[in-house]
């Protein structure tokens, strides 16, 4: 979602990325069992050379919102499932 150099913000319930909301990511105050879930850190921040914002595309995915900016060394890939339970298979 975003890269060094950008600004990451929490507004009114949505992560920001340089004074823009980004759709659907609402930080979320429990998970699905009713367990708090951290908060990464303060925000506003910017993402220092070498660091990366990452967003899950499910509203529950355990990540940036959470775990804060990861080493852009640590991306390996994108994952993109190829079924999902529920859905027919392919």
């Amino acid at each position: 979602a975003a890269r060094a150099g950008q600004e990451v913000d929490h507004q009114d319930g949505s992560i920001w990325i340089d004074g823009r909301p980004l759709a659907v990511t609402t930080i979320r105050q429990l998970d699905r069992k009713g367990r708090p879930l951290p908060l990464a850190r303060a925000f506003p921040y910017r993402l220092e050379p070498g660091e990366v914002f990452l967003l899950g595309e499910d509203p529950f995915s355990f990540d940036s919102r959470y775990l804060g900016p990861l080493p852009e060394t640590a991306v390996l890939g994108i994952y993109r499932p190829f079924w999902i339970p529920g859905e027919p298979r392919p």
